[in-house]
């Protein structure tokens, strides 16, 4: 692997990570600013719960991309 195809690798791993953070933080900001029972604070929270599970899935397909090489 060339040293471009690093970086190439390195800024799209650190852009999907980047991606789901600001995620995260939307979601955090709207349940922050919601009301304890509403519905906004319980569908941020599912959202929440929903892009976990989207960057423990990240992680794991970076890994076996890692472990192939």
């Amino acid at each position: 692997m060339t040293f471009q195809d690093t970086a190439m690798k390195t800024a799209y791993e650190c852009g999907a990570y980047k991606a789901i953070a600001g995620m995260m933080a939307e979601r955090i900001r709207v349940l922050e600013a919601a009301e304890a029972d509403s519905w906004e604070a319980e569908f941020a929270m599912r959202s929440l719960v929903s892009l976990a599970q989207q960057l423990e899935e990240t992680e794991k397909r970076f890994k076996k991309e890692v472990d192939i090489a």
